[in-house]
């Protein structure tokens, strides 16, 4: 499988994301409701980062996620716990 997941941290969960020929078939959305769940009952926040304006971007902001910053090539965000 070709999604790229580091461990869980004390501080936040870092992501990584599905190589493009395994992307548009709802597994990301599935994969990444399953890791909010987890990160949600350890009280720890999501951060993570996407090239600007690009579908990426636009799938963390549907799934509850808000723009922090940017720099020059990519938008960094961040899902607070529920």
């Amino acid at each position: 499988m070709a999604l790229h997941i580091a461990a869980l941290r004390e501080s936040h969960e870092r992501l990584g994301g599905f190589d493009p020929e395994r992307q548009k078939n709802g597994l990301g959305s599935a994969v990444l409701e399953a890791i909010l769940a987890e990160t949600d009952a350890a009280c720890l926040p999501v951060r993570l980062g996407g090239l600007k304006q690009s579908a990426a971007a636009r799938f963390y902001v549907r799934h509850g996620f808000r723009r922090t910053h940017s720099d020059d090539w990519d938008d960094y965000f961040e899902r607070a716990t529920n």
